[in-house]
């Protein structure tokens, strides 16, 4: 009886690129596609963002992501860089190319979630940060992506995150849900607009995730306004009854089998869809 160690790999000479890839589900992504036999290409800000209550990724996270793909075999090469920096991001790619020859699957995947507030009392700075990493950032990715896989004729796949955000208003949090709409109108123009090339791009719409960007006491105020100090206890109770399948949150695991899926043969007619993975939580 096999062992399931001769199992073809479904990546095996493919090469994914992955933004916000240091931590959450971009590291989940990267071990995915490294079990899978993929070079794995990841880059993440590792820096704070002044108008997000919540800390982001630090470059010892994109070290310890990289050493585990490598750990599971695969090429990998990560990087610091800034979504909102169309050098940078342009720069990722290149990189890649010049160290795999090609790209097969990009993730936009890079994301921040702004400060609590309603839609008149945010300030500036903090819906042009949120905007410019969620949606225009997903832009930056996506369009230096498919523009390599078209100069190299590669028939890819783009997939983006977006949120349970992309298909309902949450109140106090205006920006992140304009950006998270978005992007499922820029996704949907892109397969349009990318069919005739072969490239698929599709948009994966999370519920809640056992990360960093939930699981802390900011997000536990969302759910709570107005308590003191709500715990992750009292999160967890609320969100678990909110969800129909009876999950306060997801795995990251649980949104990379579905990117892997998406990203795969099995999905080659699927494109422009958006595909939520929540337990049901954002049924209408």
């Amino acid at each position: 009886m096999s062992d399931g160690s001769c199992r073809v790999k479904r990546f095996e000479g493919k090469t994914v690129v992955i933004s916000g890839a240091a931590r959450g589900q971009g590291r989940s992504h990267a071990l995915g596609f490294a079990a899978e036999g993929a070079n794995v290409v990841g880059f993440d800000i590792c820096g704070p963002v002044e108008s997000t209550p919540i800390a982001l990724a630090s470059p010892d996270d994109l070290a310890e992501t990289a050493g585990k793909v490598e750990a599971l075999g695969s090429e990998a090469l990560f990087v610091q860089a800034d979504v909102r920096d169309a050098a940078q991001v342009a720069d990722v790619f290149r990189r890649a190319r010049d160290r795999f020859g090609h790209i097969d699957v990009v993730l936009a995947n890079a994301g921040i979630i702004g400060h609590f507030a309603p839609s008149w009392e945010i300030d500036d700075d903090t819906y042009r940060d949120v905007v410019d990493i969620d949606l225009i950032g997903a832009w930056r990715v996506l369009k230096y992506g498919v523009a390599a896989m078209i100069e190299d004729g590669v028939r890819g796949v783009v997939t983006v995150t977006g949120s349970g955000a992309s298909l309902k208003g949450l109140a106090n949090l205006s920006p992140y849900v304009a950006a998270k709409h978005g992007l499922v109108g820029m996704v949907r123009t892109a397969a349009r607009e990318l069919g005739a090339h072969g490239i698929r791009v599709n948009l994966i719409a999370p519920g809640n995730v056992n990360t960093d960007m939930i699981i802390n006491p900011f997000v536990y105020g969302v759910y709570f306004p107005g308590v003191d100090s709500p715990s992750k206890e009292d999160f967890e109770a609320l969100a678990t009854s909110q969800n129909p399948m009876g999950q306060p949150y997801l795995e990251p695991d649980d949104i990379t089998r579905t990117v892997l899926y998406l990203s795969s043969d099995d999905a080659r007619f699927v494109t422009g869809t958006v595909v939520p993975v929540d337990g049901g939580q954002g049924i209408p």
